[in-house]
Order: C-alpha cells, then structure tokens, then sequence
C-alpha cells in the first residue's frame, strides 16, 4: 500500500509539473520551504530573491558528477564576492552526504534529500517525459526566470559563460565628467 501511494506521488509531482513555463515564480515552493544545507544554512525566499542562483542535481555514487566536483569548486571561487548563490541538490540524505564530504569537499551549499524540490525544475522531454540525467545545471537569474538547463559535466562551461555574461554590468564603469 506504501508502495502505491508512493507512486502515485511521484506521478502526481510529475504531472503537476509538464507544460509549466520555463519561468520560475520569486515565490517558488521551494524559496517557501526553506531549503537547509548540510552546513545548516537555510535557503528561502528571503536569501534567494534577487540573487543569481546556480543549482546542480548530483548524488554521492554517480561518476559524472563525481569527476565535476573539482571543477564546480573552481567556479565558486571565480564568482566568490558575486551575488550568486550555489546550491548542489543531492538525492542523498544529510548523514550519507556528511561521510562523502569529510573525503570529497564541495563548495556548493549541499541540500540533502532534494529530490522532491528537484521536480519543480525538470524540464520536459519530447515525449512530455519529466526526467533528468546526473548532473544537472540550472541557472535562475534575478527575476526567477530559469536562463539555463543543461545536463552533463558540459554544463559547467555553460554556467561558467552564463555567469560571465550575467555579471558583465558589474564591472567597473568609467566615471563620466560633466
């Protein structure tokens, strides 16, 4: 019985989700829910709204995702002091994630158990399908609005170069004399 109401969760979370536009609303479910880090920071509407958030879908056992990490603490550092957020959604729960980072650190603020808050950004395939492969790259500028979806570890350029273009304006403006 556990097992059907399950599914029929998944199956609802997913239905709920196709034909959905690519806009993400400033108040998100998941903003409301307040998302909390493995580091035990809180991720809501108050510390989001306005910011550039960079997400990644990963899980501890996936080798892609594995192989990015390296590279993913890179990018941090290259936008560190930028009003950018990194949120690596994980599948895996808070303890087993605790034990992976103590081996392998990442810089991203780690949200365990996340594969629930990771439906609401799925993106249809052809067939309508809610589906995403490991790892996932997800930028959402400053409006809300989902700017980018790519999976794989190509996805780490294309945050890189997003990110770059998204912050362009922050360079430093030459003063104008009258």
């Amino acid at each position: 019985m556990k097992y059907i109401l399950s599914l029929f969760a998944v199956c609802f979370l997913a239905l709920s989700a196709v034909g959905q536009s690519k806009e993400t609303p400033k108040k998100n479910s998941s903003a409301n829910s307040d998302m909390v880090s493995v580091s035990g920071k809180t991720f809501g509407s108050a510390e989001l709204d306005g910011k550039i958030v960079v997400l990644n879908f990963w899980y501890t056992s996936c080798p892609p995702c594995l192989k990015e990490i390296p590279e993913l603490n890179k990018l941090v550092e290259e936008f560190r002091g930028k009003d950018v957020v990194f949120l690596g959604l994980a599948t895996d729960n808070k303890q087993k994630i605790e034990k992976f980072l103590k081996k392998k650190p990442f810089n991203y603020e780690i949200i365990p158990s996340a594969t629930q808050v990771m439906f609401e950004f799925l993106e249809p395939d052809k067939n309508g399908n809610l589906q995403t492969a490991f790892p996932t790259h997800i930028v959402i500028n400053r409006e809300g609005k989902k700017i980018l979806y790519e999976t794989g570890i190509k996805g780490i350029e294309a945050v890189r170069k997003e990110l770059k273009f998204q912050f362009q304006d922050d360079r430093v403006k030459p003063k104008i004399f009258d």
